[in-house]
């Protein structure tokens, strides 16, 4: 494992269309694509939940680049068909 002290939050900002049709325009409309945000409860309240950016820990040492895409994988295998998570391309 890595020094703790080099570990950092980082914070994933994933978009993703709204829609298959905004995938074959030229044409770039930010109304056709969203950011994708996950629900998480609410400290202290049991049913409210918040929507927030993805966040992880990643080692200062580590693969940055594929801790980030393992990391979105795994947290949207829940929202995903099949269970499959978002993969980007």
């Amino acid at each position: 494992m890595g020094n703790p002290e080099n570990i950092e939050d980082a914070y994933v900002a994933v978009i993703r269309p709204k829609n298959t049709a905004s995938l074959n325009s030229r044409e770039y409309r930010a109304k056709s694509y969203e950011i994708l945000l996950h629900e998480v409860p609410i400290e202290g309240q049991k049913k409210k939940r918040k929507k927030v950016l993805l966040e992880t820990k990643l080692q200062g040492n580590s693969e940055i680049t594929q801790g980030i895409l393992d990391y979105v994988v795994e947290t949207t295998k829940p929202i995903s068909p099949a269970n499959q998570g978002i993969r980007g391309g």
